[in-house]
């Protein structure tokens, strides 16, 4: 095929070459371009050079978005709104893309946008069509009349978990019964002031779907101990009652979370909280004793991106709980939703201020978009059943996602004296200033916050391996669980992958000293195969590909210790145990003394070392800068540009997507 008779493809090919585009996104855009001309060779330009002509322009068009659709959907975006496009530059330029002018103006001429004048043109486009064997969808917003462009799939994707959320129906539940529940475990009742725990095990005790978003400390997990064990014990009561629709011979209660790591940690804090409950030994035994990451419940399958449970074959279970819900992308929350059970019951946890998933869509922030006020039935619904009074929002309409919503709003970790909470709440708000002062004042015990220099770079890196000695020891002696936990006392967490402030850099560094210092003793084994391996006693790895074989998964980080032979293995934790992995068979992974922020989701440390670079870019955001300070447990160590700092704290992630405008129609 000559691509060179297009002007489009041209370009795109030119935006290839600066790096502005992928060879992902060219290829697509050619791909587009050829459906279309297909069409246009089947008119002779001799006889009818003006549809010829129309159906030229039409493949130049569709090569144009589609190449944009697919560049926007790498840097997480569901969708393109087509109206928001029209008020940037030129879309194929990335904010930190430093071009001369010229070269900047080609561009601009040659991929300009003009969306009043090629829409028309746009929509008749033999590859639009929301039919599955059509490669993208074009949908207008009823109510602001914004255009949005979709890859099919991923149109289909959002349309999966707007139709579950609509078609989901209220549980029949009695609620005097529930409420009476509720009052042996939440022993606030009496209070006046909204205990939001009670309230949000109120939301999901009566919805089949809910969502209860908090910041670090609001209780979470607590919450979702008494939610479980108030269905327990309902369930014995009305089951005891004789009623034969809810009567049932117990709960299959799932636990999951996007992570290994998270699930494990789900896990481990609901079992430390059962004990303290007012319940029996049958009804504590009704917990579930392990947790899975998303992968392992929906049953990953070789070389296939689809699961072995969907709606042909739903999940068992009356209950799932999925902790860290901010990090599930669009697709899997619509493989999720399509294979609940129609009598299951789904709650997701997690910080809708967080960062979002790596992947493309914010699934959790859409969902929480109305956060807030409850329909007028439902406020009466949820104050009968904790008898508190609440808001209600004239905008909501009953039945709606907004009612099924609980926003945790008290932090039990960070008081009144924490200065990791001030500075989240600052950050968390856009207070550049606020949170500035915060770090510039240095009152605060739990926060020690330096400018980024030379010198306190070097004093950084001596005092995390300080810190990193101690697992270190751990792991020489074989303490398999003990290092594992020690590892997780302290981490460096930074915002970039390469350079001296990323994580390539970091790691290296790090290294280097702990050699230096005699902590890494330099170990060096050959592999059975003679091949020579920097495996060493101590090496912190983290896995940067899925293995479902082995149960091991992007993000999952385990250390290099010696097992009862003397033989080097690679010990992670699990929601089973411990897990153990031969060097030669791990799956793709790097060194991880040092770690993305986007990584650090799902787990905390005792102590946060956050650094930020020298200069800005587009991945510093707010939510970054947030989700590394709301990682620390007691105490933040961050290095800074004070400027850098600022921008960032100002510079919010905005993705394009329509799941928020589907649920609010």
């Amino acid at each position: 095929m000559d691509y060179s008779q297009s002007a489009v493809l041209t370009a795109l090919e030119f935006c290839r070459q600066q790096g502005m585009i992928r060879p992902l996104d060219l290829e697509f855009a050619r791909f587009l371009w050829q459906q279309e001309m297909k069409q246009a060779r089947a008119y002779n330009s001799e006889t009818d050079t003006l549809r010829n002509d129309i159906l030229r322009n039409k493949a130049e068009l569709i090569a144009k978005y589609g190449a944009l659709v697919s560049l926007y959907l790498g840097k997480g975006h569901v969708c393109l709104n087509l109206s928001a496009l029209n008020t940037i530059s030129s879309p194929f330029l990335n904010e930190d893309q430093s071009l001369p002018e010229e070269t900047k103006a080609q561009v601009l001429a040659m991929l300009e946008l003009d969306l009043e004048q090629e829409l028309e043109q746009l929509m008749a486009c033999v590859s639009l069509s929301k039919d599955a064997d059509k490669p993208l969808v074009l949908e207008q917003d009823v109510n602001s009349g914004d255009y949005r462009l979709y890859l099919n799939r991923y149109w289909h994707y959002e349309q999966l978990i707007a139709d579950y959320i609509e078609g989901t129906q209220s549980f029949d539940v009695n609620l005097d019964v529930m409420r009476d529940v509720l009052v042996e475990l939440f022993p606030t009742a009496e209070s006046a002031i909204i205990d939001y725990q009670k309230l949000a095990a109120g939301v999901a005790l009566t919805s089949p779907m809910s969502v209860i978003t908090g910041g670090p400390g609001t209780g979470k997990t607590y919450t979702v101990v008494r939610l479980l064990a108030s269905l327990i014990q309902y369930n014995e009561r009305i089951a005891n009652q004789g009623d034969e629709i809810q009567q049932r011979s117990g709960l299959t209660i799932k636990l999951a979370a996007p992570t290994g790591k998270a699930a494990a940690r789900m896990l481990e804090s609901i079992r430390n909280a059962v004990d303290s409950l007012p319940l029996t030994d049958d009804q504590k035994a009704a917990f579930p004793e392990t947790a899975s990451t998303l992968h392992r419940l929906l049953g990953s399958l070789p070389l296939n991106a689809n699961f072995k449970h969907d709606r042909k074959n739903p999940l068992h279970l009356d209950i799932l709980i999925v902790d860290e819900a901010s990090m599930i992308d669009l697709p899997m929350m619509a493989k999720l939703l399509d294979a609940m059970p129609k009598h299951g019951r789904l709650v997701l946890l997690g910080d809708r201020d967080q960062l979002a998933s790596v992947e493309a869509g914010a699934v959790l922030n859409d969902l929480c978009q109305n956060l807030g006020g409850y329909s007028d039935a439902r406020a009466a619904e949820l104050s009968h059943l904790t008898g508190y009074t609440l808001d209600i929002d004239p905008q909501a309409n009953a039945g709606s996602i907004q009612d099924s919503l609980a926003w945790l709003k008290v932090s039990r970790r960070f008081g009144a004296d924490s200065g990791i909470g001030h500075l989240a709440n600052a950050i968390n708000q856009g207070d550049a200033d606020t949170a500035s002062h915060y770090l510039f004042d240095q009152k605060f015990a739990d926060i020690n916050a330096q400018p980024l220099s030379q010198s306190s770079y070097k004093s950084m890196l001596n005092q995390v391996c300080d810190e990193y000695a101690e697992y270190f020891s751990a792991a020489q002696r074989q303490e398999y669980q003990v290092a594992l936990e020690c590892f997780s006392n302290c981490r460096l967490l930074c915002a970039l992958r390469e350079g001296d402030y990323g994580v390539s850099g970091l790691n290296l560094a790090i290294q280097q000293r702990l050699i230096d210092s005699g902590i890494i003793n330099n170990e060096y084994t050959r592999l059975n195969d003679g091949s020579v391996s920097e495996w060493y006693v101590g090496r912190p790895v983290m896995v940067l590909r899925n293995e479902h074989s082995l149960s091991l998964y992007n993000g999952d980080i385990g250390i290099v210790m010696k097992d009862e032979t003397g033989r080097l293995r690679v010990y992670f934790e699990s929601s089973d145990g411990l897990l153990a992995v031969l060097p030669s068979r791990m799956p793709e992974h790097e060194t991880a003394y040092a770690m993305t922020v986007h990584k650090s989701q799902g787990s905390e440390f005792a102590h946060t070392v956050l650094i930020t670079p020298d200069r800005l870019n587009p991945v510093l955001t707010r939510e970054l800068i947030y989700t590394g300070v709301t990682r620390a447990k007691k105490k933040l160590s961050l290095l800074y540009d004070a400027q850098v700092f600022k921008e960032a704290v100002g510079q919010r992630v905005e993705r394009f997507s329509g799941l928020a405008q589907k649920l609010n129609t």
